[in-house]
């Protein structure tokens, strides 16, 4: 897998969302923004899905949900396609 970076908002556990970038690597995915930087190996991601919802989406965007240990990361990115090309990437790298 070739790494990919991408502008996005993410927000854990229902709290205000966060801005900044999501860079995708061969093990993990990478979350940083203004005085955050956070590392999510793949093998903590215990299962995603896409949330379609309104009450799910961030900025009005279709989200990503990451479900890891005890804890939930809702994710959103602006490139159009960009999160469907990151849910497929997951599947092959959770599978």
């Amino acid at each position: 897998m070739t790494r990919h970076t991408y502008a996005a908002l993410w927000a854990e556990d229902g709290r205000q969302p966060l801005v900044g970038s999501l860079t995708v690597g061969m093990q993990s995915l990478s979350f940083e923004g203004r005085g955050v930087h956070e590392d999510v190996d793949y093998d903590e991601i215990d299962s995603f899905t896409v949330d379609r919802s309104r009450s799910g989406r961030i900025g009005g965007r279709t989200s990503l949900v990451l479900a890891l240990a005890g804890r939930q990361v809702r994710l959103a990115i602006a490139e159009p396609g960009a999160l469907h090309e990151l849910a497929e990437k997951l599947t092959a790298v959770t599978a």
